[in-house]
Order: C-alpha cells, then structure tokens, then sequence
C-alpha cells in the first residue's frame, strides 16, 4: 500500500514523485501548488466485447477492462511576490515541477511515478502531457508567471494489481458458461463460496430454473447486489 504520510484532506494540491520495486516505495522530492487549480477533469473509460446471446435481441456487452482514469488540470506558477512572498522565480518552479513529475533516475532506469493528493484525490499516476505557456514577463524578459496544461494518468501498482486481479473476487461481475457438470450450484461456490446461492443467481438472471441447458451463459454479479 503507497502510504506518504498522515491521512486527511490537504489545503494545497501536492505532487510527490516516487519509485517502487514490488511492494518497497522510494519516496522523491514533492511539489506544492501555490494556487490550487479551479477544476480537475477526471475521466475513466470502461471496455467490453458484445456478445450475441442466442434469442436475445441485443448483444450482452462482456466485460474486458477498465482504463486507467486521467486527471486533466492546469497550474498556475507565479514568481511575482504577490501572491506567495516567499515563492521561487518561475523557472525555479518549473524546474522542480518536472523533475517530480517526470524527472529520470538512472539508478532505476525509469521516470517517476507521482502521487496526487489533494482533497479526496489520492492517486498514483504518470505524467504524459505538459504544455507550459508563459503568461508573464519582467523588464527583463524573465518569467513571472505561467500556466502548466498537465495530464496525468493513474497507473495501478504492482500489490493492487494483484489483488484487482483475483478472478473469483465475489465484488467482481462474472459471465460463466454452463458446461457438462459445471451447473449453477459449482458456479456460485467457485465464486463466492455458497453453492446454496444458486437459486437467487438464476432468479437475476431470469431464469425459470436452476437447471439450466448446456452453452447458457449465466451472470455473477457482486455479492452485494443479490
């Protein structure tokens, strides 16, 4: 489980860069939003196969995968004092910035990863886009303000896969196939370990009975919804 520290909500949106081997995290530097974005566009896309059950008059949509979600927001770096007295020159910021979200570390031959946090988000992603455009400039031509265009897009670590991965989860929806002595009954003990739930199985799926022809294709849905 990636843990960088105390839960609770965060009043700044941070990034944290970080690498990890199995289940040991190396934590890296962090990068702390002067002005919090005004909105976080989050989007995850599901993918299914449809699949033309016999009789029925539309395909049965069979799960494949879920996407990995993206989070989509805009920075804005400033460097002209009035904002935060204390903050970096813009390039400074900008300079840390990458090195969090995708600096190289030679070491693990590999780009950070970053963890996301701010408010309920708390997400481990990779960075993969960045527009920068500067907004701002001194009398001198520098930078004093700039606004990041960033996408990132959450990544599942390798402990949490495993888990998401276990195929007779009883949280997870399954499509089983009836085969010769492979009924209802084996079914619903290969999937949540109750064979005596043969009989709601079928009445969710509509069936009159729970003996049921070879080739019948029969949906599992998680535990919770029978």
């Amino acid at each position: 489980m990636l843990d960088f520290g105390s839960g609770g909500e965060t009043s700044k949106l941070k990034l944290t860069s970080f690498y990890y081997k199995g289940s040991t995290f190396t934590e890296g530097e962090s990068f702390e939003a002067i002005i919090n974005p005004s909105n976080i566009s989050n989007k995850v896309g599901i993918q299914y196969n449809p699949l033309q059950v016999p009789g029925s008059i539309k395909p049965h949509l069979q799960f494949v995968s879920i996407d990995n979600e993206t989070y989509d927001f805009n920075l804005i770096l400033d460097g002209t004092k009035l904002i935060d007295p204390d903050a970096d020159p813009v390039e400074d910021q900008l300079k840390l910035f990458r090195e969090v979200t995708y600096g190289y570390n030679s070491s693990e031959h590999e780009a950070t990863y970053v963890k996301i946090k701010w408010g309920d988000i708390d997400a481990a992603c990779r960075l993969t886009s960045l527009t920068v455009k500067y907004t701002l400039f001194g009398s001198d031509g520098k930078a004093l303000r700039a606004e990041l265009t960033c996408s990132f897009k959450e990544t599942t670590l390798t402990d949490e896969e495993e888990k998401i991965m276990n195929k007779n989860s009883p949280d997870m929806t399954h499509v089983k196939v009836v085969k010769a002595g492979y009924g209802l009954r084996h079914m619903c003990y290969e999937i949540y370990g109750d064979n005596k739930l043969d009989t709601a199985i079928a009445r969710f799926n509509g069936f009159t009975s729970r003996y049921l022809p070879l080739g019948t294709e029969v949906i599992l849905p998680p535990l919770k919804n029978l």
